[in-house]
């Protein structure tokens, strides 16, 4: 089982590129390679702690998905909306596969994150879909929507194998970080391949 040391001896993307392309030879699952250079920079992205959690009044909590679907049927304009429509995906992709045990463990569990992530790239292939110069992502849409759970189980592998997730609940771990700028919060996610430190330690609430 490779150590999260990994994450340092390499660069993000090829770590993540030589992971998920384990991962899919050993599940089977296809792709083209568009898919797949999609799939490893949403995970590179995602590394980032602030692109996946956010502050709230009640806490630290993983970014609801309904503030993103509000946010593209609210849309200004069509690019806001498919950047709503990609970002809603590619964060249902993410934590489904990142976090499923989390998940289960909620009363909105694992199977709404798969529907609601499916239906975004859904969407988005049918927007591209009389487009020629989008065509390429159209094609990729189009395979992460039929294909959601079998990239969800790509994920899972590739985020054991990583130890972007422990036995413990990181998202207590972050919350913990994130009202206190805990310095031992902050280096056990580190050890998780989680970066928590954007522009510097958070301001402790009292």
């Amino acid at each position: 089982m490779r150590a999260t040391t990994g994450l340092l001896d390499m660069g993000l993307r090829e770590y993540f590129d030589t992971s998920v392309r384990e991962a899919m030879s050993h599940q089977k699952v296809e792709a083209t390679g568009e898919t797949v250079v999609y799939l490893v920079g949403m995970m590179a992205g995602f590394v980032e702690a602030e692109r996946v959690f956010e502050t709230t009044d009640d806490g630290v909590v993983l970014q609801p998905l309904t503030g993103l679907y509000q946010q593209a049927i609210e849309a200004p304009s069509p690019e806001a909306r498919n950047d709503a429509l990609q970002r809603l995906g590619d964060l249902s992709l993410f934590i489904s596969g990142v976090f499923p045990e989390w998940l289960e463990r909620r009363q909105v569990g694992i199977g709404y994150y798969v529907s609601m992530g499916g239906n975004a790239y859904s969407c988005l292939r049918d927007i591209y879909e009389t487009s020629r110069a989008r065509a390429v992502f159209r094609d990729i849409y189009g395979e992460l929507a039929e294909k959601f759970s079998s990239f969800v189980d790509v994920l899972h592998e590739v985020s054991e194998q990583a130890e972007l997730k422990s036995d413990s609940d990181v998202v207590q771990l972050y919350t913990l970080w994130a009202q206190t700028g805990s310095s031992r919060a902050a280096r056990r996610l580190r050890r998780l391949g989680i970066q928590p430190l954007a522009e510097g330690a958070p301001t402790a609430r009292h």
